[in-house]
């Protein structure tokens, strides 16, 4: 079972569909959470991590993005 976490729902949903479709599984399980924005993604982020673990989801997507920043940048911050 998947989990993604983003910035917002938006984000979140269009993962969850490229994930499906990447792995032509309509029906694969998919738990999403959309935050409001990277820091409160960072503050509640882990949590929530910890969180589905105890319910057995083993792989996790966690998106940020770079809002017209150098990417590589705002990946070395994380």
């Amino acid at each position: 079972m998947f989990a993604i976490l983003a910035e917002d729902d938006s984000d979140a949903e269009v993962l969850m569909h490229i994930i499906k479709r990447f792995l032509s599984n309509d029906r694969l399980s998919v738990k999403k959470k959309g935050y409001d924005g990277c820091g409160q993604l960072y503050r509640k982020g882990a949590r929530d991590i910890n969180s589905w673990l105890e319910r057995d989801i083993k792989y996790f997507i966690v998106c940020i993005d770079a809002d017209s920043a150098d990417p590589i940048l705002v990946y070395r911050n994380i």
